[in-house]
């Protein structure tokens, strides 16, 4: 049974602005037009802005296709997974949900480290894991690093723009934001955007 460490709690719409004042600074531009994010030019160069390095490794033995490492400031996405042109529209979405535990998580988890070994200066300053069907949704770090890709990959305000502009089908929105259909289906039903 996996097990993860709770997230302090967010809701999908803090979410959203996290993902939003992201790309504010990297790529302004496609939070109003509908456009693909160059995601990995956020995650190459954002994220050491971050104070957090980003790396792609071989990943394939570990059966993972990502991991960010708040303890060494390290964000990593399987390099076969970047290697492989069949899975690109995954690979974006990968980057954009690691960028998201980045973001979101790294911030979050080291304070809390350093808030138990200042309170406990001997111990290890371990954060205990839950099994997943014990933390509430809002609480999972899985659930708000999806979600911030989602926001990250299709900004709202994009999204609305191009319903605007005639792409109101999931194929064509997919083909848009290059994402993944049933990613467009996850992102429309988080915002409760009715979908054609």
């Amino acid at each position: 049974m996996p097990r993860l460490i709770p997230a302090q709690g967010r809701s999908g719409q803090e979410i959203d602005a996290a993902a939003l004042g992201f790309l504010r600074d990297f790529q302004p531009e496609a939070i109003q037009e509908p456009q693909a994010v160059d995601v990995e030019r956020l995650f190459e160069f954002g994220l050491p802005d971050l104070g957090i390095e980003p790396d792609y490794r071989p990943l394939d033995e570990h059966g993972i296709q990502g991991f960010t490492d708040s303890e060494n400031m390290v964000c990593v996405v399987a390099s076969e997974l970047a290697e492989d042109a069949s899975a690109t529209l995954y690979f974006r979405s990968t980057v954009a949900h690691e960028i998201g535990h980045a973001v979101l998580h790294v911030p979050e988890y080291r304070q809390r480290r350093q808030k138990i070994l200042s309170v406990q200066p001997n111990s290890s300053a371990i954060l205990h894991r839950w099994p997943d069907n014990n933390i509430p949704i809002y609480r999972n770090p899985e659930w708000q690093a999806h979600r911030f890709a989602g926001g990250l990959l299709m900004p709202e305000p994009a999204i609305i723009q191009a319903k605007l502009l005639g792409h109101s089908e999931i194929r064509a929105l997919a083909e848009l934001f290059e994402v993944n259909p049933a990613f467009v289906r996850s992102r429309l039903r988080g915002l409760r955007l009715k979908r054609n």
